[in-house]
């Protein structure tokens, strides 16, 4: 009853699943003493035979996904070391554009609920975040944009970066933009020095991006998350008894970081997929 109608200022399309990820969410938050200083950002699908509302794009097709032709899609931000959801966002067509991409859209909309969070914030004096975090996504939600407003909230980011939104002024050449095929060739030369370049911006802070092959070309981007960066090798290990294997991997510090903060909204999916839960649609006469 208190829902905004569909033409009012405001109004959400998503409002009729929308409750129950609100009720979660707030719960977890009001319990939590703190929150993670560190965050992974990414969708989340459900399958949907349904429609939608004419127009707001809440429900559709979905691309890539194993198991859904059709669904909704919302995307979560989650503390990387527990299964805690700190805020959440259905994708519509409705929602305020503070830029064109839709990626870095959501990332600005999700960062406005996340800093009333904050420890001192108006809207919560005793906050569950003691300091900004730092949060961690895929190249979905790549783009300069996002990038020079993290630095100017002062919030930590990092994800890895599309081929066609690699930083404007930063010639092609001077990166591994091109996709590569795995061959010999490709596999040797992937033990090579990352390229790693550094732009200050004063006491905003500066960004990072690191640039390396691994099965193909690789471009990591941060603000305000890493130091440094070279090469060094991980070992690893599978199976057990006379079917154990070793090797070793190419690693550095941006991958590293990009690999330990980003995955946990995968996880969920995945603990919710073997819940085996269904929904079912009852038509009453």
């Amino acid at each position: 009853m208190l829902a905004k109608k569909k033409r009012d200022k405001d109004y959400d399309p998503a409002y009729k699943y929308d409750y129950i990820f609100d009720v979660i969410i707030h719960n977890v938050n009001a319990l939590s003493l703190f929150a993670a200083k560190d965050l992974c950002l990414d969708e989340t699908t459900f399958a949907f035979n349904g429609w939608g509302e004419t127009g707001a794009g809440s429900f559709g097709l979905v691309m890539g996904k194993p198991g859904a032709t059709r669904g909704a899609q919302s995307v979560l931000v989650c503390d990387v070391d527990r299964m805690r959801p700190r805020a959440h966002l259905h994708r519509h067509k409705l929602h305020k554009k503070h830029f064109t991409l839709p990626g870095p859209n959501e990332v600005h909309l999700l960062w406005q609920k996340l800093e009333r969070l904050l420890h001192g914030n108006e809207f919560r004096p005793h906050g569950t975040f003691r300091c900004k975090p730092h949060i961690a996504c895929d190249n979905h939600f790549s783009g300069d944009c996002i990038l020079k407003h993290a630095l100017q909230e002062k919030f930590g980011l990092t994800m890895t970066c599309r081929r066609d939104r690699l930083p404007a002024k930063v010639p092609g050449k001077c990166l591994h933009k091109q996709k590569t095929t795995v061959n010999p060739r490709s596999k040797a030369a992937r033990f090579l020095k990352p390229i790693f370049c550094q732009k200050n911006h004063g006491d905003d802070g500066q960004i990072q991006l690191t640039s390396f092959q691994s099965t193909s070309s690789c471009n990591i981007v941060h603000v305000n998350a890493v130091n440094e960066c070279d090469l060094y090798a991980v070992a690893k290990e599978h199976g057990k008894g006379e079917q154990k294997r070793h090797w070793a991997i190419e690693m550095n510090q941006s991958r590293a970081l990009c690999l330990s903060a980003h995955g946990k909204i995968d996880t969920i999916d995945a603990l919710i997929k073997n819940c085996n839960m269904h929904c079912r649609q009852v038509k009453f006469w």
